[in-house]
């Protein structure tokens, strides 16, 4: 049996076994319709040539989006991803970090290729998920496309660059293998952090816990001075900080940067006979607020149906 025989054998199985790419894109409208249907809030579009073939697509889940809204930091990560397969094409994404520095995605697409028009699209439908969003950070690689789209949807948005694509924070920690493809599309880590969250007994995530134990770590011995009634100088025989504890800030500005006590203001607290630190951090790495980030359920859908 030649290469070539042995491919097109190969193909024919796998059609059978799983469909074709072909049934796959006639099954996306159906499949987008009872998404919807089992999620509220869910958000899919469809868009198509002028011909009616297949041009891009989105969607983002309700719980995913209504978690951003009212439970993380308003910073968005994006990136493109290539596809295999016999029609290419490439996958968008934006994601968000929940309080537990995990990631939380937000939205997904598939276009031809990344290109202005297609971010823009993509950026239009995100929109429609999240609105205009106060204080809105966007980072991502320093494709120009990506650059001029967020200008052109989200003015006020400031826009960072990542040093680091998406895809290196998680196939190190859950591997590259069809077991993870699975449990993702299953969205069963959405059930797992919510169990997870409804196990703790800390004022802060277990992440936010371990940050701020660290920025614990080498502050004996700081001399603290004050100010004012709300106001302190911590000197770390370095720079040093002041911190005011009225407005949440520090002259080092990891504080206003992390949203995290840094170890100045850990250090105020306990010139001030006060040991319990989780109460400085913002609400987004608090329990209450990631238990509130997963309390909705993501409904799977074991067929299609009308």
């Amino acid at each position: 049996m030649s290469y070539s025989q042995a491919w097109h054998a190969r193909e024919f199985d796998l059609g059978l076994m799983m469909g074709t790419p072909e049934e796959s894109f006639s099954k996306l409208p159906i499949y987008f319709h009872n998404l919807k249907k089992h999620n509220p809030g869910t958000v899919a579009y469809i868009k198509t040539d002028s011909e009616d073939r297949f041009e891009y697509c989105f969607f983002a889940i309700g719980c995913a989006i209504r978690a951003f809204r009212e439970c993380c930091r308003k910073v968005i990560i994006m990136d493109g991803a290539h596809l295999k397969g016999k029609y290419k094409g490439t996958i968008l994404h934006a994601v968000s970090m929940d309080g537990n520095n995990q990631i939380l995605p937000i939205g997904y697409g598939i276009c031809p290729k990344e290109t202005t028009d297609s971010w823009t699209w993509f950026l239009e439908k995100l929109h429609e998920c999240i609105g205009d969003v106060e204080g809105l950070t966007m980072v991502t690689d320093r494709a120009a496309a990506i650059a001029v789209s967020i200008q052109n949807v989200f003015p006020n948005a400031q826009h960072g660059l990542c040093g680091f694509h998406l895809i290196g924070n998680i196939v190190p920690t859950f591997g590259k293998n069809k077991k993870t493809a699975i449990l993702f599309w299953k969205l069963k880590w959405f059930y797992k952090r919510r169990m997870a969250a409804e196990k703790s007994t800390t004022i802060l995530t277990k992440w936010a816990e371990d940050m701020v134990k660290k920025n614990k770590e080498g502050i004996q011995g700081w001399p603290v001075s004050g100010v004012d009634n709300t106001t302190y100088q911590v000197h770390d025989f370095k720079s040093g900080g002041i911190v005011n504890l009225r407005e949440k800030t520090c002259s080092c500005r990891y504080w206003q940067l992390t949203g995290l006590p840094c170890g100045h203001v850990i250090m105020v607290l306990t010139h001030l006979k006060n040991d319990h630190c989780g109460h400085m951090a913002i609400d987004a790495y608090k329990i209450e607020t990631y238990r509130r980030t997963y309390e909705q359920v993501v409904y799977p859908l074991s067929e299609l149906s009308d």
